[in-house]
């Protein structure tokens, strides 16, 4: 699958939307004592907020910010591996932004 900028760009709002709803079931699991469902879960947003930040970080790059601009005071590096695997999916465009009318 092939994802230009427009793509990217929704994508991460599609994903933000779903982190969000989430991390709601995983509040609402653990209040009604379903630890081992709420885990699962909550392994899931994990991996989740990682693929978010490569793809804030793809963009952003995309767009000519430095790694230093995204993310000053980061204090772990991303995963390479992870970056390059989404690199490999995204066409060389120039950024477009969408335009919400």
């Amino acid at each position: 699958m092939t994802m230009d900028f427009i793509t990217l760009k929704d994508n991460i709002k599609i994903l933000a939307d779903l982190q969000k709803i989430a991390k709601q079931r995983v509040k609402m699991l653990y209040r009604i004592q379903d630890t081992a469902l709420a885990a699962e879960l909550q392994k899931c947003v994990n991996k989740n907020r990682r693929t978010l930040r490569l793809m804030h970080v793809l963009y952003s790059m995309k767009k000519g910010r430095s790694y230093k601009e995204v993310e000053p005071n980061a204090k772990n590096e991303f995963d390479v591996k992870q970056l390059k695997r989404l690199v490999k999916k995204i066409k060389d465009k120039p950024v477009v932004e969408s335009v919400n009318v």
